[in-house]
């Protein structure tokens, strides 16, 4: 009787979190880097300085550090799910100024996200016999790495407009984004494209080089060239235009950034109120998707980072790894 009494002071105990100051170490760590990830990343979309995006990956992967940790040395569930919604509430605050209705549901997503990874990692830690860094890492990482890639892609769209009435997306942003991408990848095929060039600028430059590469067309005297080029510019201005559906005037005082920009916004906004929803929804779906293709590399460096700090804080004492006894009820068929 003693011994099973003695049994169950163990078992309850190893249940209990001892350290309220290093719980709370904890929760400071999650609570200011997930606030940080957001303020920094809300500059970044604003003014579009590296430096922000920079801190604001730093900040991501030091929370999602010490959430893996969370999850290997805070047993109480209340206690966690406390952790991350106040991490939750820092990021809401961070966006107080430019808030909607879409944020806050991405808000919303990342705490399911991570109650949800929370709760899976501490049953895989419940289940298991003997403490593994790299189980518990498998089980809790990918879901909160989803977790800060969806709200990324709800912010880029729906950042800078709470509704479908306006664009998704700034000018400054769909050129850092979008269009500067596409421009690095036509000029390895037509390196005269430039996207700070009007389309008149353009069309004058592309049909000067096909003239200057034909041998035949080459010979012709500079006068006949020039009225060959302003003739072949023109032709190829009007195929644009009409493609982009622009005055003619537009092509010689807009650069190619800003008449792109443009163009499609004018087409969004044609869209019905419902279609342009939906058309929002995909974005956002399709930049996830993207972001979660390049997620495994992030997650293993990630990994490596947060075993590295998990070895140094049992090291310097911050937790110790126990054997538990543990006594069970069973039944058996007699």
């Amino acid at each position: 009787m003693e011994n099973n009494n003695s049994s169950k002071i163990v078992s309850d105990s190893a249940d209990v979190d001892r350290s309220t100051l290093k719980i709370a170490v904890l929760a400071v760590f999650s609570v200011v880097s997930l606030s940080a990830f957001g303020y920094f990343f809300k500059l970044f979309f604003q003014d579009g300085k590296e430096n922000f995006l920079l801190i604001s990956g730093l900040s991501a992967i030091i929370f999602l550090i010490f959430f893996t940790l969370q999850t290997l040395f805070i047993k109480s569930l209340k206690i966690s799910s406390l952790i991350i919604f106040l991490s939750c509430v820092g990021l809401t605050a961070v966006f107080y100024d430019i808030a909607n209705s879409a944020i806050l549901i991405g808000v919303a997503l990342v705490f399911l996200a991570l109650f949800s990874g929370n709760i899976n990692g501490v049953r895989e830690l419940k289940n298991s016999l003997k403490i593994s860094f790299w189980k518990i890492n498998k089980t809790v990482l990918p879901k909160a790495v989803a977790a800060i890639f969806l709200f990324i892609s709800i912010v880029y769209i729906y950042g800078s407009s709470g509704t479908s009435e306006e664009f998704f997306i700034s000018q400054q942003n769909f050129e850092k984004i979008i269009l500067s991408p596409s421009i690095i990848v036509a000029q390895k095929f037509y390196p005269e494209i430039d996207s700070s060039l009007t389309i008149n600028e353009l069309a004058v430059n592309l049909a000067k080089k096909q003239i200057e590469e034909s041998p035949e067309l080459n010979i012709l005297p500079s006068t006949v060239k020039k009225i060959m080029i302003n003739q072949a510019a023109g032709e190829l201005e009007s195929q644009i235009g009409e493609f982009l559906s622009i005055p003619e005037s537009a092509g010689k005082k807009s650069t190619i950034s800003e008449t792109i920009y443009e163009t499609l916004k004018n087409k969004f906004n044609a869209f019905p109120k419902n279609l342009k929803s939906l058309i929002l929804i995909g974005i956002v779906l399709t930049i996830f998707l993207t972001l979660e293709v390049l997620a495994l590399p992030i997650r293993i460096i990630i990994s490596f980072l947060a075993f590295i700090v998990y070895e140094i804080l049992l090291a310097l004492g911050f937790a110790n790894v126990e054997l538990e006894g543990r006594s069970k009820e069973i039944i058996i068929l007699k």
